[in-house]
């Protein structure tokens, strides 16, 4: 699989940094997401990254969006 960055997200995240208000992602994705992030040159942007895989719960569970909490 390849990933490209749309080109508005640094443009909407980067505000979010500036104002102290943290992000995070909750993804029914594979271990491999923080690598994914990374390689987007998003790594470090985010208070928390949830995979499923990872947290061993899936969107719609509550206990991921917990995990990212």
């Amino acid at each position: 699989l390849r990933f490209t960055l749309a080109p508005d997200a640094i443009p909407a995240l980067d505000p979010l940094a500036r104002a102290g208000i943290p992000v995070a992602v909750v993804s029914n994705w594979d271990c491999g997401l923080p690598d994914v992030l990374d390689g987007l040159g998003l790594g470090g942007r985010f208070a928390a990254v949830c995979a499923s895989a990872s947290v061993g719960a899936a969107k719609p569970d509550p206990a991921i969006f917990l995990h990212a909490l």
